[in-house]
């Protein structure tokens, strides 16, 4: 059967494994849904902010550019009731002294002058004495916005004062300025009053205009300096749970292990992942930018959007890897959470002037940076300042290269900034692969320095002999004579033979499998506190030594516990040895050249059924014939013909989640097909035992 090889299988393993998370992602509507618009939330929280603090400085002209101010009247004594806070009923001023018929009169004139306005009785209280007002204001808070206080010292003088509240006061983003709506326009009625008096009745009209000193603007909080780093930090970290979640879900459920059971190239699965993660994230962005864009026009929200919603992506797989942090999909949520406020702290310290200021060292910058929120919050601090008013001229492409105007000690430019993301995001990208690949979740642990080894990257098989263990702390000849006078006659026979025989001289022709000593040792540990202590080791496989010939049915058998199920696990790959080698057509699954090798040319039912359950029996079947290697125009009819054989055509377009234990067993049977394997490895098939003679015809060997 034809197959694709190289960087054509490369990338078609890629455009598979990127289909079924596309696949799985518009399935899972609901929480593709909630990804990606999670992020608008955080934005249209931004948005009520900057409306909210918009609106409480609307009625105010400090954050305004007044170069030629204009002039403004002084407005007529206005109603009571239109003054803040002002209980019911209320006046519109008091006055003293009512034992005076002039000034009485004076009064009367103020009342019936003013402009746009009678005042009437009913609102206007006079009392004999100072004394007297003030004793009543005690008494009647908030029911008065002023009081004239006039005394007749001779027939041509005249003395007032003007008595108000002072307090500037504001409601619902409007200030009231006591000042200029209430004591102006009751000062300038009484003195039009008073001259029209002195003048013998002859009113004159005239009014009195304020100009502002023209002034800039001045700072204003800045919702892009202060709010926007935490909230796009939670805009991202919205979907980084989600993702790390499903990422520990899969390997609770064992469905990591398929694709390293399928030949699948050393991180083209971290590739996919990474793949649907950015395009989510980048995604968010686009949309988000046209609603940023209504608050801060700059093509540097969207640059710095996109890496903020990456680089949070590569650390998803160190902490969701099997020696991660996270051994639960439930704790991904805690461990998010943490992130968070973490993150939030992070940014916190940034924003009040940690480290990217001159006065700290250069290596307090560096490491700081290895954290992306913490680069996100100085960048934004950045744009705030350099947008605060309107006519601020920002950061644009062409002054990227430049600290902004308004920061004299600034020590990165939005082009370091930016830099600086993307080389921690490839830093994070590549300590994920290198995780990855010495603490897989499942599979043969790559030496710490693997990628110094020449056969890593052209790909060469090496037989590595391990017929000692590697940890020396064990001692395994005492586990193997401990057990060797139980074992038979013909067993010893066999073990003898493939103990004096070279490995390198492996009979190839007739041998297909040789098991050398295969140990595999599970260790329990306990934790107490942040420490770590081995409390007891077990023995699942002591020393097994077998061949198994070309064209034959090999079967395991023995009690619950006996080992069958991890010498497989062992030889398919999935888990590392402890001790032994085992050689397959003279490749060595402890090499992992080797075993690549090996997977190319086998096929594993695994003891459990291993499926997604949002794809159809007949799309895991594309999704591994991609995956083996098979050219494109045989996939299709390869995938029909084993469903065909294993009784599923009517079902093949069916969820796998909605298929019975025994179809499931099937579909698993038929995944292990694929590609006509030389070797296939069944983990427990007693319940497709009626599929062994179609199993008979399709194998070399079992």
């Amino acid at each position: 059967m034809a197959r694709v090889e190289g960087w054509r299988l490369l990338v078609q393993q890629f455009k598979a494994l990127l289909l079924k998370n596309l696949l799985l992602s518009w399935r899972r509507r609901f929480l593709t849904a909630l990804h990606l618009t999670s992020s608008l939330f955080f934005i249209l929280l931004i948005f009520g902010v900057d409306i909210s603090l918009k609106s409480r400085r609307r009625t105010t002209t400090a954050f305004r550019d007044l170069p030629d101010p204009p002039a403004v009247p002084v407005d007529p004594i206005l109603p009571c009731e239109s003054g803040f806070f002002i209980k019911s009923p209320c006046y519109d001023f008091i006055w003293t002294t009512n034992s005076s018929s002039v000034i009485a009169s004076i009064v009367g004139r103020i009342m019936q002058t003013n402009p746009g306005r009678v005042i009437p009785d009913s609102k206007v209280i006079g009392f004999k004495n100072i004394e007297d007002a003030e004793e009543w204001l005690l008494q009647n808070p908030l029911r008065c916005t002023g009081a004239i206080h006039m005394e007749e010292r001779s027939p041509s003088v005249i003395a007032y004062g003007i008595q108000t509240n002072s307090t500037s006061k504001m409601e619902r983003g409007s200030y009231e300025d006591p000042v200029f709506k209430f004591q102006l326009p009751l000062q300038l009625a009484a003195e039009r009053a008073i001259t029209a008096n002195l003048l013998g009745g002859t009113y004159i009209d005239w009014n009195v205009y304020f100009k502002e000193f023209a002034h800039p603007p001045v700072d204003v909080f800045s919702v892009v300096a202060v709010i926007a780093p935490t909230f796009l930090l939670a805009a991202s970290m919205f979907g980084f749970v989600i993702q790390m979640s499903n990422l520990v879900a899969e390997r609770e459920l064992k469905l990591r292990q398929i694709p390293t059971t399928g030949h699948v190239y050393d991180g083209t699965v971290g590739l996919c992942v990474l793949g649907i993660l950015d395009y989510m994230g980048l995604l968010s962005c686009f949309y988000l930018i046209p609603s940023l864009g209504a608050l801060w026009y700059d093509v540097w929200i969207l640059l710095i959007s996109a890496q903020q919603f990456s680089a949070p992506v590569v650390l998803i797989f160190p902490l969701s890897s099997k020696h991660g942090f996270i051994s639960k999909s439930s704790s991904s949520k805690t461990v998010g959470f943490c992130i968070f406020i973490i993150g939030f702290l992070t940014q916190l310290v940034t924003y009040f002037g940690f480290p990217y200021n001159v006065s700290f060292a250069k290596s307090f910058q560096i490491i700081w940076s290895f954290f992306p929120p913490n680069l996100l919050a100085i960048a934004l601090y950045y744009l705030g300042r350099a947008t605060t008013n309107e006519q601020d001229p920002g950061i644009s492409w062409e002054n990227r290269k430049v600290c902004s105007f308004s920061e004299s000690d600034c020590v990165l430019t939005m082009e370091k900034i930016f830099v600086w993301l993307m080389a921690t995001f490839l830093l994070w990208l590549l300590s994920a692969i290198y995780i990855d690949n010495v603490l897989p979740v499942n599979g043969v642990r790559k030496p710490w320095l693997y990628f110094l080894k020449v056969s890593y990257w052209t790909g060469a098989s090496t037989i590595q002999i391990k017929d000692k263990p590697r940890d020396g702390s064990r001692n395994y000849d005492a586990i193997d004579s401990s057990i060797d006078e139980k074992k038979d006659e013909d067993v010893r026979a066999e073990e003898n033979s493939i103990k004096t025989a070279d490995a390198n001289s492996m009979d190839k022709e007739n041998v297909a499998i040789q098991v050398r000593g295969l140990m595999k040792t599970f260790t329990k540990v306990s934790r107490k506190g942040l420490c770590w202590k081995k409390t007891d080791e077990h023995h699942a496989v002591k020393g097994l030594w077998i061949n198994i010939k070309k064209d034959s049915l090999f079967c395991l058998l023995g009690q619950n516990g006996a080992g069958k199920s991890t010498t497989i696990s062992c030889i398919t790959g999935v888990l590392p040895i402890s001790g032994g080698d085992v050689l397959i057509y003279g490749d060595s699954i402890t090499s992992p050249a080797g075993m690549n090798q090996i997977r190319s040319h086998m096929g594993v039912c695994p003891q459990f059924d291993v499926l997604w359950d949002n794809l159809s029996g007949l799309e895991h079947l594309h999704l591994f014939a991609q995956i083996k290697g098979l050219h494109p125009s045989h996939i299709v009819q390869h995938s029909m013909d084993l469903m065909e054989h294993v009784k599923l055509t009517e079902a093949m377009h069916v969820q796998a989640g909605n298929y019975s234990g025994g179809m499931k067993r099937r579909l698993s049977v038929a995944i292990a097909l694929i590609g006509d394997p030389k070797i296939v490895c069944l983990d427990e098939p007693h319940q497709i035992i009626n599929l062994l003679k179609v199993l008979w015809q399709s194998l070399k060997i079992i």
